[in-house]
């Protein structure tokens, strides 16, 4: 079918290129031959005037117009997927689609565990893809570029329809011989205590549990930064 000159088949080809950067995986996802992809790529790269994607070295990345175009598909296909094509009162075994989910490392980490199991007997057709949480993710869930987001919900938009969906707290493991291992160490002595606190990546990404402390209590007395928890339990 021709939307305005578009073979509009030629769009999930390029949800998929978009999504895997390789004309080998995307073929397999879209069960097509390396020939037709590529040719599927020309006939988009003919009809929006740019590349979409070009080869840098062993991988492929996207272009400028190719990133604008992604997160506006993304929200096209899932609405098609869940408003025209996914029946509303379907049960959960019937269910085809792909749900995307942004959180933190340790949420992904507790929400794995408990969901995959319970997703293969109950609704087998759902594909999970967890990603990590952007700078904005509020404004990625906003574009469709995610289904939800698992946060703190310290740090839940006011704008979006939101639910608990599990408690947990923390809890501090001191040396007994240490100078906090015979006292009860209240909040202001914890942020005045030394901290090794990781901060990840060039934007120096904070934590979630050091996010939540320093939101609820104030800075912590950072001493040591480090780029990853691995460098932290490491020996010294």
């Amino acid at each position: 079918m021709r939307f305005r000159g578009l073979d509009l088949n030629l769009l999930v080809a390029l949800d998929v290129m978009m999504r895997e950067r390789n004309i080998t995986r995307a073929s397999e996802k879209l069960n097509l031959s390396q020939a037709a992809t590529s040719n599927a790529l020309s006939r988009l790269r003919e009809y929006f005037d740019d590349e979409l994607l070009v080869r840098v070295g062993r991988r492929m990345v996207l272009t400028d117009r190719a990133r604008a175009l992604q997160a506006e598909l993304e929200e096209v296909l899932r609405r098609i997927e869940t408003g025209v094509i996914t029946a509303p009162d379907a049960p959960p075994q019937q269910l085809k689609r792909r749900i995307v989910v942004a959180t933190a490392d340790a949420i992904a980490t507790d929400l794995l565990a408990r969901l995959t199991a319970r997703l293969a007997v109950e609704a087998p057709g759902i594909q999970l893809v967890i990603r990590p949480l952007g700078s904005n993710p509020d404004q990625v869930l906003e574009r469709g570029g995610v289904d939800l987001l698992v946060i703190p919900v310290q740090f839940a938009s006011a704008n979006q329809p939101k639910a608990i969906l599990y408690e947990e707290s923390f809890r501090v493991l001191a040396c007994r011989d240490g100078i906090w291992g015979d006292t009860d160490l209240a909040a202001d002595g914890y942020l005045q205590a030394s901290h090794v606190i990781v901060e990840i990546g060039p934007e120096q990404k904070v934590p979630v549990d050091r996010a939540i402390i320093e939101k609820a209590h104030g800075r912590l007395n950072a001493t040591v930064s480090v780029p990853s928890q691995m460098t932290v339990i490491l020996p010294h």
